[in-house]
């Protein structure tokens, strides 16, 4: 009997992954004052990193003004992509070459999600198409 895989998709991935980290942060961007614990949350870093970058950055508290440099100076994965992001311009639509560098994926698999919707460039609201069409290697 043939066994059915199912692979994930990157739009899997970025609706379980990515989705609730940045709206994790747009929220915390709201509120004022932030935590160094609600921000090392958010941003997937530990309290030290968190104290290390405001001693980096001479910042003393974490407000919505404040927190680019803490994220551009720290390492996780939510803070690389959304550097990368801020590096693009955050741009108003996307070329094949932006989603590759900004969600750190092949390519060429990023141009063929592109080709099979016989997509140049996508809004925003049209990532989710793209993402579908790509699928995650097993882990």
């Amino acid at each position: 009997m043939a066994q059915l895989i199912k692979q994930r998709s990157f739009l899997d991935f970025y609706k379980s992954e990515i989705t609730p980290k940045i709206e994790n942060l747009d929220l915390l961007l709201k509120q004022g004052d932030i935590s160094e614990q609600q921000a090392s949350l958010a941003l997937d870093v530990s309290c030290e990193e968190i104290k290390s970058a405001l001693r980096a950055n001479n910042l003393s508290t974490i407000k919505a003004d404040t927190i680019l440099p803490l994220l551009m100076s720290l390492d996780s994965f939510i803070c690389r992509l959304l550097k990368r992001e801020i590096e693009c311009g955050s741009p108003r639509f996307y070329s094949p070459a932006a989603v590759s560098y900004i969600y750190n994926i092949d390519k060429n698999v990023v141009k063929n999600a592109f080709d099979f919707l016989e997509l140049k460039w996508v809004y925003e609201s049209q990532l989710p198409a793209i993402f579908a069409q790509i699928f995650l290697a097993d882990e």
